[in-house]
């Protein structure tokens, strides 16, 4: 499909110009500002041809799917839980996907646009998914999963490509069931268990603020073409705002010192202590503050479980869910914005049912939570505005310069604020486990100058190498011509230059061990001329240090307007103490860091005067 067509499809959708009005960044509640908005926002259309083509890439999503997923990242986590254990089979079946409609509106961000599909997958008599442990084999049946996958346009342009780069992930965790048959009762992993380590293998990877996403621009080899996308802004988007939430109490159910309540916001969760481990009486010990990032106010809800904790599992412990519920982060700010205008405190009140395995499919309740909802903005904050809080984010790139052995090992990156830090807030998160490999950023990144030269121009360098081996003087204007649409002249005679500094003792870019991050990490910071960032990188499951980086305070980019720096590379110092301290003398990190504030509350349980 063309540009102008494309172009003029987007024009009759959302008016003379696409880019300024329906595309324009949304505020809070924004997106149900207009009886239009609203009913795009609410109405799920039927989209038989989506529907045709997922149908026709389902042998290859599956193939992508089993391989990734079940084989790579959950075979990991079962060996991980109970050394042995692993899928003797996993195939998913002939029978593809189903979406149950789909809805189109504006993006939250200039000149972009969001289609969310409502999926489902039922598998029929073909999966074919079985656990293993020595000769014990247990059998998956009765799959089914839902959830709303989207498919989020970025830069969307009167110019080819129309569109710059498309992200895919899920607003919220999907839902995912199924019974196991066979010998399951012989294994030492119940299926509730094995559940919740497959959909938390989901939400780090495509649930927000994980996203996986295509960069169209270099496709197309737009590189040079006015608004090129930078990497980070696709895979790493700045979040909308910050959610602070205080569990009140529980109507409809039964008390128990043993109960507790998960709240989850994307792919972040956390988990109210159960009564008796505070020592509280009553739903008083589930009262402290909880903070949540949400990233997509369109589409992303506040989901609710209660749980009864496990006392008794030896081996792995599971808890039983008791109620499950979720409420659109818009209602719960309607909520909260019309207890405050009568005076109250900001309550909301979350409906949740229970489940058929216990409390009967009728059985339900109500949660009650007191908070707020501030948006988040980078630029500075106004004179004489008082005390701010801010957020960091922290987008990891990627890192380059890492030694052979390091090739196949598993890590991940680790963010910590030091200073005196608030109880309760985020101030030490780190991202999903990556693999490290070799050339793995260039190769995915193909031909692209966003993050260094060394690692997004060493496919060039290898080219031209190849070119000199063949005998004969080249000039830059050759080079470009042989190597067409990849090197402009001016560029190919700095890397020519580059090459012939290098002499005898180059080592070929394609050695060079990788890894391919590409996540964004969230903190809480009460005060960044006080309060500093540490970073580590980190090899996993042992958890070794490899390198550290670390600021002892954040003035410098609170000083900055808008508050953030630019992507660029950090020398991590090898942690010599560490038993993963390794020998690297070039190792480095690229990250980019942004300060984004709001206006400080008062605890959640304390806001408001009468109840």
């Amino acid at each position: 499909m063309d540009g102008p067509s494309v172009f003029g499809w987007l024009t009759s959708q959302f008016g003379a110009d696409p880019l300024a009005g329906a595309l324009a960044p949304q505020g809070v509640g924004g997106s149900q500002g207009s009886p239009a908005a609203r009913q795009r926002l609410e109405r799920f259309e039927h989209t038989p041809w989506f529907q045709g083509i997922l149908d026709m890439l389902w042998p290859a999503i599956r193939g992508a799917v089993e391989h990734e997923l079940l084989e790579g990242s959950v075979a990991l986590k079962l060996a991980s839980a109970v050394p042995g254990l692993r899928f003797s089979t996993a195939s998913l079946g002939n029978e593809p996907p189903q979406l149950h409609g789909a809805r189109t509106v504006p993006g939250e961000q200039t000149g972009s646009m969001c289609t969310i599909f409502d999926l489902g997958f039922h598998a029929g008599s073909t999966i074919n998914i079985c656990i293993a442990l020595g000769p014990v084999r247990a059998s998956i049946r009765e799959l089914t999963f839902r959830g709303r996958l989207c498919l989020y346009c970025v830069g969307i342009k009167p110019r080819k490509p129309v569109i710059s780069g498309l992200r895919f992930f899920f607003t919220n965790q999907p839902t995912l069931s199924f019974q196991f048959g066979g010998l399951a009762a012989a294994l030492p992993m119940n299926a509730e268990k094995l559940r919740m380590l497959v959909l938390k293998v989901i939400s780090d990877k495509f649930v927000l603020p994980h996203v996986r996403s295509l960069h169209l621009d270099v496709i197309s080899g737009a590189f040079a073409e006015a608004g090129f996308l930078p990497y980070h802004k696709l895979h790493s988007p700045a979040p909308h705002g910050l959610l602070r939430l205080c569990v009140m109490g529980l109507d409809g159910f039964p008390f128990a010192a043993t109960h507790y309540v998960n709240l989850r916001v994307g792919s972040y969760q956390q988990a109210t202590d159960t009564p008796a481990a505070t020592g509280k009486q009553g739903y008083s010990g589930w009262q402290r503050d909880f903070g949540f990032v949400v990233d997509l106010l369109l589409d992303q809800d506040l989901q609710l479980e209660l749980y009864d904790k496990d006392k008794e599992g030896l081996l792995l412990t599971t808890d039983r869910m008791l109620a499950h519920g979720s409420v659109s982060i818009n209602e719960l700010i309607n909520q909260f914005r019309a207890s405050a205008k009568s005076g109250s405190m900001p309550l909301a009140r979350v409906e949740v049912r229970g489940t058929s395995s216990n409390q009967g499919p009728r059985a339900g309740g109500v949660v009650t939570v007191a908070g707020s909802y501030q948006p988040l903005s980078s630029a500075q904050p106004a004179q004489g505005a008082g005390q701010v809080t801010y957020l960091l984010q922290v987008i990891v790139d990627c890192v380059s310069g890492m030694n052979e052995e390091r090739e196949k090992k598993h890590f991940s990156v680790r963010a910590q604020v030091s200073g005196a830090t608030r109880p309760h807030s985020i101030c030490d998160v780190s991202t999903p486990v990556r693999v490290a490999g070799r050339g793995v950023v260039a190769n995915s990144r193909f031909l692209s100058a966003q993050v260094a030269n060394d690692v997004l121009w060493g496919e060039v360098k290898k080219r031209i190498r190849l070119l000199y081996s063949k005998g004969g003087k080249w000039t830059p204007e050759e080079v470009s011509y042989v190597l067409p649409g990849l090197v402009a002249p001016d560029v190919a005679a700095r890397l020519m230059k580059d090459i012939e500094k290098e002499g005898t003792g180059h080592v070929d870019a394609d050695g060079a061990i990788e890894i391919l991050f590409e996540q964004q990490l969230r903190l809480e910071v009460d005060d960044p001329f006080t309060q500093g960032l540490h970073i580590e990188l980190l090899q996993e499951p042992e958890g070794y240090t490899v390198g550290v980086l670390e600021w002892t305070n954040l003035g410098w980019v609170a000083g900055l307007s808008p508050m953030e720096d630019d992507m660029q590379a950090y020398h991590l110092q090898a942690d010599a103490a560490s038993p993963g301290g390794g020998t690297e003398t070039d190792c480095k990190i690229y990250l980019k860091r942004v300060l984004m504030h709001r206006r400080p509350d008062p605890p959640a349980h304390e806001r408001g005067g009468r109840r």
